[in-house]
């Protein structure tokens, strides 16, 4: 959700966003999830709510992509880095 309130995005790059966000799957948080986000919180210098994302991505066995190199120290899960382009 805090990608689509990023200043620099112009209306229709808002949609776009928007449309993508609509077809994500949302997991609720469960025990697992609790579990895997203290251990990598314990493990990492990540903040809880990162912990929390790695923590998912572990849980559902997917990669976790973000542009994000914070989440490098988490070795638990495989990142894949986008480069940070700037739109102008």
């Amino acid at each position: 959700m805090e990608i689509q309130y990023k200043p620099n995005k112009n209306s229709s790059e808002r949609q776009l966003l928007k449309q993508l966000l609509d077809q994500l799957v949302i997991f609720e948080i469960n025990e697992q999830i609790k579990n895997l986000a203290i251990k990598t919180r314990l493990s990492t210098s990540l903040k809880l709510m990162d912990s929390i994302i790695v923590a998912t991505a572990q849980w559902i066995n997917l990669p976790l992509v973000s542009s994000e190199t914070k989440f490098k120290s988490a070795s638990l899960v495989d990142i894949v880095l986008l480069s940070n382009r700037k739109t102008q």
